[in-house]
């Protein structure tokens, strides 16, 4: 273990292994599904009453500016240099897509924008998943890159 930074064989020196990247992403994902939660019983409590309606928009900016710099550290060096190209890869894209929701709700209005974002994040956790259950597959991976 290096600075927080789980090291396996399979990985660069510095770092972060798959098993520790996985982990790692899943917990990003579910604390931001889990802030994303409380905003549709803001949406509900919106539509009756002003005070509702500013708290909701504060909370989706805030979450926004979340995701911005998130966004940002993604192309940071530490993050460069602490993540494979493909897990720093796919983080962007599930962290883009889930602000490029938030940035413009469909038809469906706040409700149907903030259920499709937490699926979507909910599908990203499935698919690290999937991807850490395939351990031979992951050690393939890591070969080629060597």
């Amino acid at each position: 273990m290096r600075a927080g930074v789980h090291v396996s064989a399979g990985s660069p020196p510095g770092r972060a292994s798959a098993s520790a990247y996985t982990a790692a992403a899943i917990e990003l994902y579910s604390r931001l599904w889990a802030e994303l939660e409380p905003l549709s019983e803001l949406v509900a409590a919106a539509r009756l009453a002003p005070g509702p309606r500013e708290r909701l928009e504060l909370a989706l900016v805030v979450l926004r500016l979340e995701l911005v710099v998130l966004l940002d550290a993604c192309d940071s060096r530490a993050l460069r240099s602490m993540l494979l190209g493909e897990h720093r890869l796919e983080l962007r894209a599930t962290l883009e897509s889930v602000l490029a929701i938030l940035a413009a709700p469909a038809a469906g209005g706040w409700p149907a924008a903030l259920a499709h974002a937490q699926n979507r994040l909910l599908d990203a956790v499935i698919g690290r998943h999937a991807v850490a259950s395939r351990p031979a597959e992951g050690a393939r991976h890591a070969q080629l890159r060597a």
